[in-house]
């Protein structure tokens, strides 16, 4: 059974576990769960805080969310070869912080080094949405 991560609730994702990580965020005593959800048999990692965390400077395929009363909200899905220019430069952040208004932007990632991954992993994200991204054309 796939569950749309919109459904997930932020404490309750499917593969929710305290893990290593080199995420400034967790180093400057933020205790937030780093978490690992399963979005159509892609596992994504997360969150990391817009502008705040030390994003990977590596190939793979973001989601950037926010919160909604429903859990989790994708904004948009990046497929990039560098993470961390892909969002520092991305021509969608006004639009994710419109969106998110007063909440957190939180991106959670999926290291995947084939540009043909990153496109499947991508496309099967999105076609199993229920709801249309509020920040993709």
């Amino acid at each position: 059974m796939f569950l749309s991560i919109h459904a997930l609730p932020v404490r309750m994702a499917k593969e929710s576990c305290p893990i290593e990580s080199s995420k400034k965020h967790i180093e400057a005593g933020d205790h937030r769960t780093v978490q690992k959800i399963n979005m159509n048999g892609f596992f994504f990692e997360g969150p990391y805080e817009l502008d705040k965390d030390e994003l990977p400077a590596e190939a793979g395929v973001c989601l950037v969310c926010t919160e909604s009363g429903y859990g989790i909200k994708v904004m948009s899905i990046e497929d990039t070869t560098n993470i961390r220019d892909c969002i520092k430069k991305n021509k969608r952040r006004e639009c994710w912080k419109c969106v998110a208004e007063k909440e957190f932007i939180d991106i959670y990632i999926a290291l995947i080094k084939s540009k043909e991954d990153r496109a499947k992993a991508a496309e099967r994200v999105r076609t199993g949405r229920k709801y249309k991204l509020a920040c993709e054309e």
